[in-house]
């Protein structure tokens, strides 16, 4: 498949032909009050997002570690 489309005697570039299906899209979107879909799903994306980075852990952080603390003496 190729980058351009030819309609009505004219080549569209692949970014034009983006442009023009959401152009086209918008209004079924506006109609079937997709927008608060679209926010339902990022903040459930965000939500499951954050908590598996809240749970996950690596191997070295299972590990742990050692500090090494040096002494200071006051004058």
């Amino acid at each position: 498949m190729g980058d351009k489309e030819a309609r009505v005697g004219r080549e569209l570039s692949l970014a034009q032909q983006y442009a023009a299906v959401g152009v086209a899209s918008f209004p079924l979107f506006w109609l079937a009050g997709a927008g608060s879909a679209v926010f339902w799903v990022i903040g459930a994306s965000f939500f499951v997002i954050m908590l598996h980075a809240g749970l996950y852990r690596t191997q070295e952080e299972l590990e742990g570690f050692d500090i090494e603390l040096d002494a200071v003496e006051t004058v």
